[in-house]
């Protein structure tokens, strides 16, 4: 069951979120999420999760995708040196908590760059990536053992740019941050799944 366009808007279906005074679109939901997490449980979830953000709307939620939404002619570095214009131009946060989330540099990256923005962790909404309900236990404690020593970036280049950034702001603030995370992972993704 694949996502509709009458389920989600994608970045630039802006006109009934708004734009802001320059002309750029603003979104409801930047999307957090890592391309090598199961792609039909990204689907399965995105779509539920529409669904619900649609009612407490009343329209479909304006969503940045990566995939759908990123110029695809960006380098590596030029995406990282993108990300805080579209993490601030996003009201809430979308994480979908996959197996893979917390070992890809760049969605660690992105949660941080929430927060240095002044994002805030009730602006933040956890899905969680599973088949079962026994899996929330394991993203839990993911999140738990967090350390950013053990994650990875596809490029070496953005490797490279992404870990000046952690070094810069502090490895431990990193794993703090994510571990910090916890119990909201928990509740929400147990309050999705039971939804």
């Amino acid at each position: 069951s694949g996502i509709g366009v009458d389920a989600v808007q994608v970045g630039g279906g802006a006109a009934e979120a708004g734009r802001d005074g320059d002309g750029l679109p603003e979104v409801d939901y930047y999307v957090v999420h890592s391309w090598h997490d199961p792609p039909g449980l990204k689907t399965a979830a995105l779509g539920r999760w529409s669904i619900l953000a649609s009612t407490r709307l009343g329209r479909p939620p304006v969503v940045w995708l990566d995939a759908c939404c990123t110029d695809p002619s960006l380098s590596a570095t030029q995406r990282c040196a993108h990300m805080p214009v579209y993490v601030g131009r996003a009201r809430r946060l979308l994480v979908l908590c996959g197996p893979t989330l917390l070992q890809r540099l760049f969605c660690v990256a992105e949660i941080y760059c929430w927060f240095a923005m002044g994002g805030s962790v009730a602006d933040i909404e956890f899905v969680p990536l599973v088949s079962d309900d026994r899996e929330i236990d394991k993203i839990v404690a993911h999140f738990d053992a967090f350390n950013a020593i053990w994650c990875k970036a596809t490029a070496p280049q953005q490797e490279e740019l992404l870990v000046r950034s952690v070094e810069l702001a502090e490895v431990g603030r990193y794993n703090e941050l994510v571990r910090d995370l916890v119990d909201d992972v928990a509740r929400q993704c147990v309050a999705f799944y039971n939804a």
